[in-house]
């Protein structure tokens, strides 16, 4: 009997983490379809960077965790300098005025960008709520990332230390180019 029902655990574990798997996967597509601009009004979807690891954070002036891992996003981009990584710091349209003034303000230097329109669309929702599912939200600040093929590598709610090494080993090895 114990046997059975360990058995059944892991079937499943697998196929909900096959299923959370595929759903990731998918969503690295529709999350790449993403229209950004930059600060000089230059359009572009997140798939342009195809080729590199993109780090985009999603975050707001008004958030205290957003602000408080700033730093750390600073010194994470300076330690992976000329390597196969973009970083975009993603602002929303109804923050972007705000948050421009603010980082200008604070002198951090990084390559803001701010969603083209002002709403997730349906599909973009789904995405980000099926692969943060786990925590039963989407945090602010949200981070994901983005392997050199497209795929989504993890998406992490809240504050971190984005310099510390676990992360800086795991961003950069979403940047190597994948054989086949």
């Amino acid at each position: 009997m114990v046997v059975l029902r360990v058995a059944l655990l892991a079937a499943f574990i697998l196929s909900s983490s096959t299923a959370l798997l595929a759903q990731t996967l998918d969503g690295a597509k529709v999350l790449g379809e993403v229209i950004i601009v930059d600060r000089e009004g230059r359009e572009r979807p997140l798939s342009t960077f195809a080729g590199k690891a993109v780090f985009v954070n999603i975050w707001a002036n008004w958030c205290p965790p957003c602000i408080r891992e700033m730093p750390s996003i600073v010194r994470l981009r300076e330690k992976l300098r000329g390597q196969n990584v973009e970083f975009v710091q993603l602002s929303l349209p109804q923050y972007w005025d705000k948050d421009m003034a603010w980082a200008k303000q604070k002198g951090i230097d990084l390559p803001y960008y701010v969603k083209k329109e002002r709403e997730w669309t349906a599909e973009q929702k789904n995405v980000l709520w099926n692969i943060t599912q786990p925590h039963q939200k989407i945090w602010w600040p949200t981070t994901f990332l983005l392997d050199s093929a497209g795929k989504v590598v993890f998406v992490q709610g809240w504050s971190q230390h984005w310099d510390a090494d676990e992360w800086v080993s795991k961003i950069r090895a979403a940047g190597v180019p994948r054989a086949g």
